[in-house]
């Protein structure tokens, strides 16, 4: 045995752990989106804008709400947080001020706003009505254009693997419209901050790697027509190009 290493190892990690504290480093993390409403606008004007107004500390401007455009959607955002004694935003029972161009109208914020975590109202700027929920059709238009999206891009993978039979056909649109629709509604099944904002990759790549597994088994079990090996590996890259590629089309469609 080298007693010479030996005695040195001590030394070694004594000097180690002197030399840790030089490597840290900042950093920052929220365990959840922090709690707010959402008001929900189809086809909003470029430049319109909600506010709520400020009844009390230094600033007496009206606070602007954060806004984030998806296609035809716009969501208008109010953390809770901004709601304290230095801001003073007041939300709950308070009166919005909408504006876009030299139109402007104000309407009050239902007191349902502090009873839940995340709240979500729907604008509608024609009847310049709120209420308190999305539209019915809202989910399965959604629902429909990822499950079409989804379908053509593995579609398309599926028919470059030489798959023609009318049977692995079936057998493909069963097994897709199966996981796909089921993996959307959990997406897209209650309207909350952690679909509208970059929290609902979560749900998606938790989602896909669930559906990578169950199509790679069903497609290797059913599939006859070109071998399993074949059938496991189009099951792979159909669900690895719908990933990235409808990964990217969500960024731009509503969650």
């Amino acid at each position: 045995m080298n007693t010479g290493k030996t005695k040195r190892l001590p030394l070694f990690l004594v000097s180690l752990a002197l030399l840790l504290p030089l490597l840290a480093l900042p950093a920052w993390g929220n365990s959840a989106e922090p709690p707010c409403f959402t008001i929900l606008v189809n086809d909003a004007p470029d430049f319109m804008t909600i506010t709520l107004p400020q009844d009390s500390g230094e600033s007496q401007e009206p606070l602007e709400l954060e806004r984030n455009d998806r296609a035809w959607e716009s969501y208008y955002r109010f953390y809770y947080w901004q709601d304290d004694s230095e801001q003073g935003a007041s939300a709950v029972g308070a009166t919005l001020t909408i504006s876009y161009g030299a139109d402007s109208f104000t309407m009050a914020l239902p007191d349902i706003t502090d009873r839940y975590y995340n709240n979500l109202f729907t604008l509608d700027l024609q009847e310049r009505t709120l209420s308190d929920d999305a539209p019915a059709w809202r989910m399965p238009l959604l629902v429909a254009l990822r499950v079409v999206s989804t379908l053509v891009i593995e579609g398309i993978v599926f028919l470059l693997f030489g798959f023609r039979e009318r049977r692995s056909w079936l057998i493909f649109l069963g097994c897709n419209l199966a996981t796909q629709l089921l993996l959307n509604c959990a997406i897209t099944g209650s309207y909350s901050t952690l679909t509208t904002s970059g929290y609902w990759w979560i749900l998606y790549i938790a989602g896909e790697v669930l559906v990578f597994a169950a199509e790679m088994a069903v497609f290797g079990a059913l599939l006859k027509e070109k071998g399993r090996g074949r059938a496991v590996a189009c099951a792979l890259t159909a669900n690895a190009s719908s990933l990235v590629l409808g990964g990217l089309l969500l960024t731009y469609l509503p969650v």
